[in-house]
C-alpha cells in the first residue's frame, strides 16, 4: 500500500522464527511446557543473520545467543531435577556447540559421562577442551575442570 509518499507492508498470519523464540525463551522451564521448550530450542539453528553478517544485526545476534544460552542452562537445569541423564547429556553438548569455552558446562558433561560409566569420554572432553584452551587462548582450564580430571586419574 503506498501512503504519503511510502510504501507499507502489511502481512496477514506472520510467524518469525527469531521472533517466535524470543518470546518464548523468556519462560521459565515446567513440566507442563517442556516439550514447548524443546520445540523452541530446535527453532535456533545458528546465528541471527549470521550468513549475512549484517552490522545492523549485530546486537540483536548476540542478545539471540545469550538467550539461547541461558534457556539450554535451564533446560539442563530442568534434566538434571528431573533425573533425566540422555537429555541433560544432549543439552550440555548442544551448549558447548555454541559456547565451546563454558566451563561450567565442560563439568557438567564431564560429571554426566562418568554418572554413566563413560570415563573414557570424560577424559577425551578434558584433552579436547585443554586443547582447545591453550591453542585458542594461551590459557589451562580452570582448577576446578582440572580437579574432576585428577579425580578421574585417582579413581
Amino acid at each position: 500500500q503506498f501512503t504519503n509518499q511510502s510504501y507499507r507492508l502489511q502481512i496477514e498470519n506472520y510467524v518469525c522464527d527469531a521472533e517466535v523464540f524470543d518470546q518464548l525463551s523468556e519462560r521459565n522451564i515446567t513440566d507442563q511446557n517442556i516439550a514447548e521448550a524443546e520445540r523452541i530450542i530446535s527453532l535456533y539453528t545458528g546465528g541471527y543473520t549470521e550468513k549475512n553478517a549484517y552490522d545492523w544485526a549485530l546486537s540483536k545476534a548476540t542478545m539471540m545467543k545469550e538467550k539461547l544460552l541461558s534457556f539450554l542452562y535451564q533446560l539442563i537445569d530442568y534434566f538434571t531435577k528431573n533425573d533425566n541423564g540422555p537429555k541433560k547429556q544432549h543439552y550440555l553438548q548442544l551448549l558447548l556447540k555454541h559456547d565451546p569455552y563454558s566451563e561450567s558446562a565442560i563439568r557438567q558433561l564431564m560429571q554426566q559421562y562418568l554418572t554413566n560409566g563413560n570415563r573414557i569420554e570424560a577424559i577425551t572432553l578434558y584433552k579436547d577442551f585443554t586443547s582447545l584452551l591453550e591453542e585458542e587462548l594461551g590459557i589451562l582450564p580452570e582448577p576446578a575442570t582440572s580437579n574432576i580430571m585428577k579425580q578421574i586419574l585417582i579413581d
